[in-house]
C-alpha cells in the first residue's frame, strides 16, 4: 500500500541546520576533545591527530545525508525528553518492551530503510507488519504514545521514524533489575561528548584502530549514546517486502547476505546480534533445532536435534519447550536475559545459544573471530561498538531533506490524507 501525497516538514526556527551527522563543537567539548585525544594520541599517526583536529575544528566535515544529532533543538527542544518519558512509562509496568521496542527499529530499518513503514496498519492486512516475520513485534503502541504528546508540543514536526530510532537508544540505556523489577534509566541531561562520533567516523575513513565511541555514560544496563535524527516518514508500507528480514532459521552465510544487502558488515551482524543479551524468544522459534533439525545420512527427509547443540542444554531447552509447546518463552542469552552485557557474545561461543541464527555466528572464521576478540583484546569496546551499530544501523535508508521522498505522519499508524 502507498501513500502518493507528500507532506513538507516545518523547517527549523533557526532557519537553518547543518546537512551533516554533527553539531558545531563547543569550546568545553574542543578542549575534552585535544586533552582525551592527545592521551591516547599514541594509537594514531601524525597525519591521523592532524585529520581528526581539523575535522573537529569543522575545517573538513563528514556528512550522512542530513541526519543530525539534536535535528530538533530548535523547533521541538522537548522531543527526545518526550520520548525518553513515553518509553520508561510503559517499561514501568511493562519491562520486556525494552527488548521489544529495540526489536522495531530493526524490523523497522531493515525493510525499506529506517522509515516507519512498519508502524503503518492497513484494514486490508496486506502492510508491512501483517508478513509473518513480524509476529509478535511489540512496541508501536509506545511510539504512539509518544507521537501523540510530541504533535501537542509540536504539531507536523516531529517524524515516527525518529519516534522508533529515539526510544530503541532509551531501551538501551534502560535497566532491568531483576531483585526489584525496577527500570533505571540515565537522563538524557548526562553529558553528551560529541567528539566521539568524530573518532568513530574517521576510523571509517583511514587504516586506524577501529575506535570505540558512543559509550558516554554507563552503569549497569547498556551504553547511552546520542542518535542523529531528521528523518522522515516513509510513503509505503507492504507485507511482501518483509520478506527480507532476517530469519531465526537463518544460516551465516544467509545472515551475511542480508546485512550486506542494508549496507552492514560482519562486525555489525555480531554487535547486532548481541541485542538479544535481553529478551526472551518463543519456542515456537526453537523447536526445529530441537526436533525438527535435518540429519545427514539415512535419507527420506530424517529429523532429529541440532548435533551442534551440546548434551546438557539440549536437554535444557527441551524441558523448557517439551513437542507441541510454541508459546512459552524462555531468555534468548542464557544466565543473563536481565543485564546488558557481553554473555551473549560467550553464549554463542559456547554453543548455549537458543536460536538458530545466533549459534551461526559461530560456524564462519570472520564472525568467530569478532565474537573472541570482544571476548577478549576488544572487550572493553563491545558496548561502545555496539552504540556505534546501533547509530549505523538507524541510518539504513533514512528520508531526509525537505523534498517529496517522505512526510511527517500526523498518526505513526496511517499515512497522511493531505
Amino acid at each position: 500500500m502507498y501513500k502518493d501525497i507528500p507532506r513538507s516538514r516545518p523547517s527549523t526556527e533557526s532557519g537553518t541546520r547543518s546537512s551533516g551527522l554533527f553539531p558545531a563543537v563547543s569550546p568545553p567539548q574542543l578542549s575534552l576533545f585535544v586533552r582525551v585525544f592527545l592521551e591516547s594520541s599514541s594509537m594514531a599517526s601524525r597525519g591521523t591527530a592532524m585529520a581528526l583536529l581539523l575535522l573537529s575544528l569543522g575545517i573538513i566535515g563528514v556528512a550522512r545525508g542530513q541526519l543530525q544529532v539534536g535535528f530538533y533543538s530548535d523547533s521541538c527542544p522537548d522531543a527526545e525528553d518526550t520520548v525518553a518519558a513515553a518509553v520508561q512509562d510503559a517499561a514501568a509496568g511493562d519491562p520486556t518492551i525494552l527488548p521489544a521496542l529495540l526489536r522495531l527499529q530493526f524490523h523497522d530499518c531493515f525493510v525499506r530503510g529506517c522509515d516507519a513503514s512498519v508502524l503503518i496498519r492497513s484494514a486490508s492486512n496486506d502492510a508491512e507488519v501483517d508478513n509473518a516475520k513480524n509476529q509478535g513485534l511489540r512496541g508501536q503502541d509506545v511510539v504512539d504514545a509518544a507521537k501523540a504528546q510530541l504533535e501537542d508540543q509540536c504539531p507536523g514536526v516531529v517524524s515516527c521514524a525518529d519516534i522508533i530510532a529515539l526510544a530503541a537508544r532509551d531501551a538501551v540505556a534502560m535497566v532491568i533489575d531483576p531483585s526489584t523489577n525496577s527500570i533505571h534509566e540515565f537522563n538524557q541531561a548526562h553529558v553528551h561528548i560529541h567528539f566521539v562520533l568524530y573518532l568513530y567516523v574517521f576510523s571509517l575513513l583511514t587504516d586506524t584502530p577501529h575506535c570505540t565511541p558512543y559509550m558516554i555514560h554507563r552503569q549497569t544496563g547498556g551504553p547511552s549514546f546520542d542518535v542523529p535524527t531528521g528523518r522522515r516518514d516513509g510513503l509505503a508500507s507492504n507485507l511482501r517486502d518483509a520478506d527480507v528480514l532476517p530469519d531465526a532459521a537463518d544460516s551465516i552465510s544467509v545472515l551475511r547476505s542480508r546485512f550486506a544487502a542494508a549496507g552492514l558488515d560482519d562486525r555489525d551482524l555480531v554487535l547486532l546480534t548481541a541485542a538479544h543479551t535481553v529478551g526472551t524468544t518463543a519456542c515456537f522459534f526453537v523447536k526445529d533445532r530441537l526436533y525438527g533439525f535435518p540429519l545427514p545420512g539415512g535419507g527420506g527427509g530424517r529429523t532429529g536435534s541440532d548435533p551442534s547443540i551440546p548434551a546438557p542444554f539440549l536437554a535444557e531447552l527441551k524441558a523448557r519447550c517439551p513437542p507441541g509447546d510454541f508459546n512459552t518463552r524462555l531468555p534468548l542469552d542464557r544466565g543473563s536475559g536481565g543485564a546488558f552485557d557481553d554473555s551473549i557474545l560467550r553464549n554463542i561461543r559456547s554453543g548455549l545459544a537458543v536460536i538458530a541464527s545466533d549459534a551461526a555466528l559461530a560456524a564462519a572464521n570472520a564472525t568467530r573471530a569478532l565474537l573472541d576478540a570482544y571476548l577478549g583484546p576488544a572487550a572493553g569496546s563491545f558496548q561502545g561498538d555496539f552504540a556505534a551499530a546501533m547509530v549505523r544501523m538507524g541510518s539504513i535508508g533514512a528520508i531526509t531533506g525537505d523534498d517529496d521522498a517522505g512526510e511527517v505522519r500526523d498518526v505513526c499508524s496511517a499515512f497522511n490524507t493531505n
